[in-house]
């Protein structure tokens, strides 16, 4: 994708974070997070979970399927929650009045942020099938690439899958040997194209150290963001009273 790709999901996901402005320094006592279940979401307030799942709607989440909610720490305008849906890290952020303020998917991706709009989930999580997928021939085109065979294991002490519409973001580091047998820590990038309704993957992307192997991208598209749902908000005081 030109010479912008390599640093396109780094910096378009952080430039995503905008106002969230997470996490924060001032704990608000006037929101309490006690315990009460509404589908499978444990949220103290009914408030609070009316706007969650109406968010949750919107961005194709299902409130079912999360698991491990829980309370996190305080931010500037009010509480945050974590917890874990489609096998990701998640982190919810909401203001005094019981709206929320944005929904991130790991540390930058906000799927939901109210003052820019809404991502729909089917652009950014990865199914497990696909990951498999994506896992499996990111590793064979390193293997080529350092001259393994496919046998041969492969070490990678970190790696990441990210997805953008289409684009399959599979990055980390590599252990490399090098002519003096000595092993040395490697940065890879590997993006792959979905381009067809059978799920066929194509490299589109490879860079490995320094060196842009393969660059074949004519063009990324960014999924549109759709307005935010609205809300409804409620004065602070009735969020220090326990539903």
């Amino acid at each position: 994708m030109k010479k912008v790709f390599v640093l396109l999901i780094t910096c378009f996901m952080i430039c995503l974070v905008g106002c969230a402005n997470k996490p924060a320094t001032d704990t608000l006592d006037s929101n309490p997070i006690t315990e009460m279940d509404t589908a499978g979401i444990t949220i103290s307030n009914n408030q609070l979970a009316a706007n969650f799942k109406l968010v949750c709607e919107q961005i194709g989440v299902n409130t079912n399927a999360i698991t491990d909610m829980q309370k996190s720490e305080s931010w500037t305008n009010g509480t945050s929650y974590t917890f874990t849906y489609g096998g990701a890290k998640w982190q919810a952020f909401f203001n005094s009045d019981a709206t929320v303020e944005a929904i991130f998917i790991g540390d930058q991706i906000d799927i939901f942020n109210r003052s820019k709009g809404a991502y729909h989930v089917n652009d950014y999580m990865v199914d497990p099938n696909t990951q498999a997928k994506v896992e499996l021939l990111a590793k064979d085109t390193l293997k080529t690439e350092l001259g393994l065979d496919q046998e041969d294991q492969l070490s990678l002490p970190e790696w990441y899958c990210n997805k953008t519409n289409n684009l399959y973001d599979f990055f980390g580091v590599v252990v490399v040997t090098d002519e003096n047998s000595a092993e040395k820590p490697t940065e890879f990038s590997i993006c792959f194209e979905e381009s067809d309704e059978a799920g066929a993957l194509h490299l589109r992307y490879f860079k490995l150290g320094d060196t842009v192997l393969l660059d074949s991208f004519d063009e990324v598209k960014i999924p549109d963001r759709t307005p935010s749902v609205t809300q409804k908000s409620f004065d602070k005081t009735i969020l220090s009273l326990t539903p």
